[in-house]
């Protein structure tokens, strides 16, 4: 009897520990929300989720249109001129508050149609502030909704997107004001960009760079990463411009001249790294994304020290049309490798009249750092914007489509070429194993070729020619 006992005890342990092992299984699937891990050696890529706080989507109770009988009653525009790409304050906000572009976007159908502002203010809580939508002979007045770009470092102020819901009637502002109360005066006023999808697109791949500071003057290096890109397939360049140099200045003005770049003011009333991140920079970033929506295929953010290099295409919209026969993502990850500065010079270079074969980083630094950032850290990437909500830096943070996603491709295939010094200072970067990569020296004699023709068709009074065999700090990056 005992025996028996003892039996059915064990029985029913066993029953109580089968059912909790299953009962703890069935709340680890149903309740893990993390990404599945990515098999980044067979080139996977999976859809990036978020949940959005529900501020970053109207709803009925929260969107208000003023009625006729109130509009009638608000202050006109009197003689502004909508501009566009322009930094222009709110007033009457408690924090800084700004707005620099706004363009249409109808892609979100859940949402319907609504003005895309880019513009930057506090990072939590930010001013309630209220749309003030141009036609071309009336106005109407919609609640605003704020949200902050999520890149922001936790600092005080943010890029954000001002979101400015449509009325239902179907009809097109021309341009827009943003204002804190709805009887204040009309202080600013911004054109609305309103691009129109195509199949026609001026280029294959855009690359944007974020905003040019410190009086940046690296005018060779400037050319180096133009020139390189454009022989990697790029088609156009949109920077924006805080403070450069005169050299840079330059440059930047032929190649305007030769509609291969797109320089934007960037004048942002904020504090660098103490009140925003760098200047202000995924504004700028998001710019970007909007203003080439429809102009160019893909886009591409890089800094002027970086360089996406494929090892088996000569040029990356090769690589992508490869990649697209077989899947189509809406992004595309390259991961970062180190070209340390300090690391000595390669050895094989020619000794000839022309000094670009002896002085371009690209072509003397040639030893890299073995290991490779995964992706996500330092990687960048080129995405397709008609697919994007929100880009970062090193990767993008909202698709249009939640179950749209990234492909990362593997070192076999491309990788992100990083010259600068050692990122934590010192020297002691150059102790890391390393290896030589010479895959640019495919394209050496083009870009030296590339390179002495733009410096030949400078204006006369740019003296840039001089700084060749200058020091190695002038391609250091900031």
């Amino acid at each position: 009897m005992r025996f028996a006992n003892s039996i059915m005890k064990t029985r029913v342990r066993l029953l109580l520990l089968f059912s909790s092992i299953i009962t703890l299984f069935i709340f680890y699937v149903m309740y893990d929300e993390k990404p599945r891990s990515t098999d980044t050696k067979n080139d996977k890529y999976y859809s990036q989720k978020f949940k959005l706080p529900t501020r970053y989507k109207p709803t009925k109770q929260q969107y208000i249109i003023h009625p006729p009988s109130v509009e009638r009653t608000l202050p006109n525009r009197s003689e502004i001129i909508p501009r566009d790409a322009v930094w222009q304050n709110v007033h009457s906000t408690k924090f800084k508050f700004f707005i620099y572009s706004a363009y249409l976007d109808k892609r979100i159908k859940s949402v319907g149609p609504l003005v895309r502002i880019i513009g930057a203010t506090k990072t939590r809580k930010p001013d309630t502030v209220w749309c003030r939508l141009w036609y071309s002979d009336s106005s109407k007045t919609v609640s605003a909704f704020v949200k902050a770009i999520r890149e922001n470092w936790n600092l005080k102020y943010s890029a954000v997107f001002v979101l400015c819901k449509l009325p239902p009637d179907g009809k097109q502002p021309l341009s827009v004001s943003i204002v804190s109360h709805i009887k204040d005066p009309i202080t600013n006023e911004i054109l609305i960009q309103m691009p129109k999808a195509t199949s026609q697109f001026k280029t294959d791949i855009e690359i944007c760079v974020k905003p040019l500071h410190y009086y940046y003057d690296r005018a060779i290096q400037l050319m180096e990463f133009v020139e390189l890109n454009y022989l990697l397939g790029i088609g156009h360049f949109t920077f924006y411009k805080n403070t450069i140099g005169p050299n840079v200045d330059c440059v930047l003005d032929r190649y305007k001249k030769d509609n291969l770049v797109s320089i934007l003011p960037w004048q942002l009333d904020m504090v660098s790294k103490q009140e925003i991140r760098t200047e202000g920079m995924f504004a700028a970033l998001n710019d970007c994304l909007y203003r080439n929506m429809y102009k160019s295929k893909f886009v591409a953010f890089l800094d002027i020290d970086e360089i996406i290099v494929p090892r088996q295409n000569d040029t990356l919209i090769q690589l992508i049309n490869w990649l697209n026969i077989y899947q189509t993502p809406a992004a595309y990850s390259f991961r970062n490798a180190f070209f340390y500065m300090q690391w000595a010079d390669d050895d094989t270079l020619p000794i000839d009249q022309n000094p670009f074969h002896s002085n371009l980083v690209v072509l003397r630094k040639t030893r890299r750092k073995t290991k490779l950032h995964p992706h996500k850290q330092r990687s960048k990437y080129i995405c397709d914007p008609r697919r994007i909500i929100e880009v970062g830096n090193h990767f993008i943070w909202e698709f249009l489509n939640p179950n749209d996603g990234t492909f990362y491709f593997t070192p076999e295939r491309a990788i992100l070429h990083h010259y600068r010094v050692c990122e934590y200072g010192g020297n002691d970067c150059v102790t890391a194993d390393s290896t030589v990569d010479r895959t640019v020296y495919r394209y050496r004699k083009k870009l030296v070729e590339r390179i002495t023709n733009t410096l030949g068709n400078l204006d006369t009074n740019c003296l840039i020619e001089a700084q060749a065999n200058t020091n190695e700090t002038l391609y250091f990056s900031n």
